[in-house]
């Protein structure tokens, strides 16, 4: 029976080392992490063989698994799993060689456990530098977003300057201007909104642009605003506003 379950185990092994390997294929870092441990496990294997706990470099095998996760606990770090992995593979295949099947596949039990753990953290890690790289992307549309508001803004803003400009010598006051001039801007900015919300069915999410948030009784509040704190519409006002008599 042990022997039936350590070939399925020894199979699996072989499918998920196989798979660790392809994950990190592209990983120079990680080429260089595989090589030094499997150095390390080379050099453990040979300590456990010996055996002999007067030598400096002895090793027993069944600390790999408590070592791994005190070290993922205590200091956030996770090689220990692959360690624990890889030398549980070689570990269970040297007592398989000399018929200690039970406790091959015991070895091969934990490491495979181990092994799982380690490609969780990995898949995990990969998923947070990809949720990084998303938000980041997010922000910068965000940003480019917002640029392009702003930008459309000077549209509605050149619209009301072009509309102040209309009447031949100017307006006796500024509300009078407004005023009059209220109804087509706010027919010019729900075209401009549908022209927006037209193009937008076309694009993705983060490509959409958004529609100007004006509403038609704001929009006497927001031409103040302007005529104050923006240069070319307060010029605009100044030129078109009759200047009363002293």
């Amino acid at each position: 029976m042990s022997e039936a379950l350590f070939d399925i185990f020894y199979d699996e092994y072989r499918k998920i080392l196989i798979k660790i390997r392809w994950m990190s294929a592209a990983d120079g870092s990680f080429q260089d992490l595989w090589q030094g441990i499997n150095r390390t496990v080379a050099r453990c294997i040979k300590s456990a063989i010996n055996d002999d706990p007067f030598f400096d470099d002895s090793y027993n095998p069944e600390t790999v698994f408590d070592d791994a996760r005190i070290r993922a606990d205590a200091r956030g770090e996770f090689e220990g799993y692959l360690f624990a992995a890889v030398f549980s593979f070689r570990w269970g295949r040297h007592l398989h060689k000399n018929h200690f099947d039970q406790e091959a596949v015991r070895f091969m039990t934990q490491g495979l456990m181990n092994a799982g753990m380690w490609i969780g953290v990995m898949q995990r890690s990969e998923h947070q530098q990809l949720k990084v790289v998303e938000n980041q992307k997010r922000a910068e549309d965000s940003k480019k977003g917002g640029a392009v508001v702003a930008e459309n803004y000077s549209v509605i803003k050149n619209e009301l300057i072009r509309l102040l400009q209309c009447r031949e010598g100017g307006w006796a006051s500024q509300k009078a201007a407004v005023d009059s001039v209220l109804s087509e801007l706010w027919d010019f900015i729900q075209q401009k909104n549908r022209e927006i919300m037209s193009k937008n069915k076309k694009l993705k999410s983060h490509e959409q642009k958004k529609i100007y948030m004006l509403t038609e009784s704001g929009l006497p509040e927001r031409i103040r605003i302007w005529r104050k704190d923006e240069p070319s519409v307060k010029a605009a006002f100044a030129r078109t506003i009759k200047k009363k008599k002293k």
